[in-house]
């Protein structure tokens, strides 16, 4: 078998973690400006967010050998665009948010996009999930752990419809 382009992985990784680092600032953010019941659901997918990060660091070279030969480099491109352009919504967010007292109808509009890339987050740990190959107890493990992302990611969206 042929060794897929490790660059693809390494950049893939990259904006991943970027991005669950970028959307776990982002709610953090969005914790301080509300409050009540809405500061917490943001500070739980806030602090979900940060943990997937540092799941993804932990996994990513377990996880990198099997997607190399079980997601085609032309899916692998676009899953990393993707979470790239997820990661610079929420900067930009997180730059609105920074001038705002508080969450008002623009920063609402900007979540209603960031509902979308929950759901684009969701559909890549869900392509990570089907394609992973299971034949050892690592492998086992890694699908164990993005399986608890792909949970985490389908509460946040059912959290997000709810706000």
């Amino acid at each position: 078998m042929v060794r897929k382009n490790t660059a693809i992985n390494d950049n893939l990784f990259k904006n991943l973690i970027d991005m669950e680092t970028n959307l776990s600032g982002l709610y953090l953010m969005l914790s301080t400006k509300c409050k009540g019941t809405m500061s917490a659901a943001f500070k739980k997918i806030s602090i979900d967010s940060m943990n997937h990060g540092v799941t993804l660091r932990l996994i990513k070279d377990e996880l990198a050998k099997n997607i190399s030969f079980s997601i085609p480099n032309s899916e692998l491109l676009q899953i990393t665009k993707r979470s790239k352009d997820i990661s610079d919504q929420a900067r930009k967010v997180i730059d609105e948010l920074k001038v705002a007292n508080k969450v008002d109808g623009r920063t609402l509009v900007q979540l209603n996009k960031l509902e979308q890339c929950e759901d684009d987050a969701l559909e890549i740990y869900i392509k990570f999930h089907k394609s992973y190959i299971l034949s050892n107890n690592t492998e086992k493990i890694v699908s164990q752990l993005i399986e608890g992302i792909i949970n985490d990611e389908k509460e946040h969206s059912k959290l997000l419809q709810i706000i």
